[in-house]
């Protein structure tokens, strides 16, 4: 998909249910205009009742010291396209799944920016890359390296180690976290249903919660989880995958 550059001056069809994400048609010429003045009070209207819009508005509130709370110029235009994005990404993190994660594709005019605002909505501890593209060659930008990279931005729902096999076509998942375990993470490992080996049965995903000094060590982990014993977790089988409803964003920054 071709991304333009941050305030390319351009619209775009934005195809995004929530009533709130809809309030400004998709334009990438961002001003500080009653639009935006109109959805940054719904923000901290919907902080009294939600941690994660209350994170938000706090950011928001931080990067409007940066940008000297400007309502015009290119600092203006980055607070209206912050206000634009927050609740857009405030709403992916509630629909993801807790195995799901999230790429937000920008360009370096906002990315920084931008990952101020994951960190609030997401989570510090959840950010797991921060991905370079070379989109282009070398060119000339005058008197200044030429600008030929994107950033995509990488976060998990929930910060968790995920060991993923195949074992005799059983797909197996397992997510330690130390956050807790909620219903939702134990509707979503029932719905993956079981598997049979040696005439026991065996939860095809399972969800633990583990303290964070024992975070990632399989001696642990193997007191916990059931499975197999030829299928224990051992050190080198230690990876960070999230399989499920992951979310390729494609977003102008």
């Amino acid at each position: 998909m071709h991304r333009p550059t941050f305030n390319s001056g351009r619209d775009y069809n934005a195809f995004i249910g929530d009533s709130l994400a809809q309030k400004k048609a998709f334009t990438d010429t961002w001003t500080w205009d009653t639009a935006a003045q109109d959805t940054r009070a719904d923000i901290e209207k919907r902080a009294y009742t939600s941690d994660t819009y209350k994170a938000l508005d706090n950011c928001l509130k931080g990067n409007d010291l940066v940008l000297q709370n400007a309502v015009s110029g290119n600092s203006g235009a980055m607070r209206a396209y912050l206000t634009f994005m927050g609740p857009r990404l405030a709403e992916m993190h509630r629909v993801l799944t807790p195995t799901g994660s999230i790429y937000l594709h920008c360009d370096p005019t906002a990315s920084h920016y931008l990952k101020a605002v994951l960190d609030a909505v997401f989570g510090v501890d959840n950010f797991r890359n921060e991905i370079i593209w070379q989109r282009t060659n070398a060119h000339n930008d005058g008197n200044q390296y030429g600008r030929v990279h994107d950033t995509i931005l990488f976060y998990s729902k929930i910060r968790a180690f995920c060991h993923v096999m195949d074992q005799h076509k059983a797909e197996v998942g397992i997510f330690i976290t130390i956050e807790p375990v909620t219903a939702k993470m134990r509707q979503e490992a029932q719905s993956m249903g079981s598997f049979e080996h040696n005439r026991q049965s065996y939860p095809r995903l399972q969800f633990w919660q583990i303290d964070d000094t024992y975070f990632e060590n399989p001696d642990v982990i193997n007191t916990l989880v059931r499975l197999p014993d030829a299928w224990r977790i051992r050190p080198t089988q230690k990876s960070e995958r999230h399989f499920d409803n992951q979310q390729m964003q494609f977003l102008r920054g």
